[in-house]
């Protein structure tokens, strides 16, 4: 499905890069593998010189070296976020503190401790909701909702709630399983539309 797309254009001014460029960040920011596509392709917009300029100018991060191009290890960095994150997004976080506690309640009867630990959830959802812009506060819910029903009453191997958010390995990476059901799920999901949970 083809999406509209909102270019902000004081931004892309301010920002100096070039339109192509731009709107490549723009479709790795939203996910838009539809978009990633028709700029790969198409035969004016050199894509690996475009990847290789933005990595020099701090914008991206590449995961691993390539040969056919997989934009699975293309990382955006803050300098590239901050041009398609809303200043409203800080309110997002701060208003974490007013839901957080509802998320915990989801994972109230499966095990004990399952609703995990009430500063480390509050930390991790505000780290969460700013890294992830795209997905709004009724996707987090939803998604954490699927994961709990997925076990259907076997408990045993759920994790918390604050690590089904974040949670480091044995070899200390950070992962997160509540990102990577969001972005298998994504097509499932509305754009955030800056809307807050408010207390019941």
């Amino acid at each position: 499905m083809k999406k509209e797309y909102i270019i902000n254009s004081k931004k892309l001014i301010n920002s100096g890069l070039s339109p192509n460029y731009f709107l490549f960040l723009q479709a790795l920011f939203e996910k838009d593998e539809s978009m990633i596509e028709y700029l790969s392709n198409h035969k004016y917009i050199d894509i690996p010189y475009i990847i290789n300029i933005l990595q020099s100018e701090n914008y991206i991060e590449i995961l691993d070296m390539y040969i056919d191009i997989d934009f699975d290890d293309i990382v955006l960095l803050d300098k590239a976020k901050c041009l398609f994150i809303d200043p409203k997004s800080n309110k997002i976080i701060e208003n974490v503190s007013n839901w957080y506690q509802d998320y915990r309640k989801l994972f109230n009867g499966t095990k004990p401790g399952a609703m995990g630990d009430k500063k480390a959830t509050l930390k991790k959802l505000q780290k969460f909701v700013k890294e992830n812009p795209e997905y709004s506060i009724d996707d987090i819910f939803n998604i954490t909702k699927k994961y709990i029903d997925s076990f259907q009453g076997n408990y045993k191997y759920l994790q918390q709630a604050d690590y089904f958010i974040y949670k480091e390995d044995v070899n200390k990476i950070v992962r997160s399983r509540s990102l990577t059901m969001l972005e298998e799920n994504s097509s499932n999901f509305e754009p955030r539309q800056d809307e807050f949970r408010k207390d019941a």
